[in-house]
């Protein structure tokens, strides 16, 4: 069986802490939650993130969460602020 790694994005419509402790053990042993610090909608809850995973050999992706502030102007009519998923800067920890 081949170890394929996958991600899901979106709103989720509930904090990240509450999804993770919903997965089920094994599930949740291979999975990460990416998601910002900052609130990703404007009543201030995290509800915007990613989760990656991989069914057998998981590791832990060099991956980051975070709003993208330039595009926050475009954002006019909707209650969400875009989130994005990057590789971390040279010289931060990974």
């Amino acid at each position: 069986m081949q170890a394929t790694n996958w991600m899901i994005a979106g709103d989720f419509n509930r904090n990240p802490d509450n999804l993770r402790m919903a997965i089920e053990t094994p599930v949740r042993n291979n999975t990460v939650i990416l998601a910002p610090s900052d609130p990703t909608q404007r009543s201030g809850g995290i509800l915007d993130y990613a989760v990656v995973g991989n069914a057998i050999a998981f590791i832990p992706p060099v991956l980051r969460a975070g709003l993208l502030f330039g595009e926050r102007a475009t954002q006019i009519s909707s209650d969400h602020y875009p989130v994005g998923i990057f590789l971390p800067p040279p010289g931060e920890p990974r």
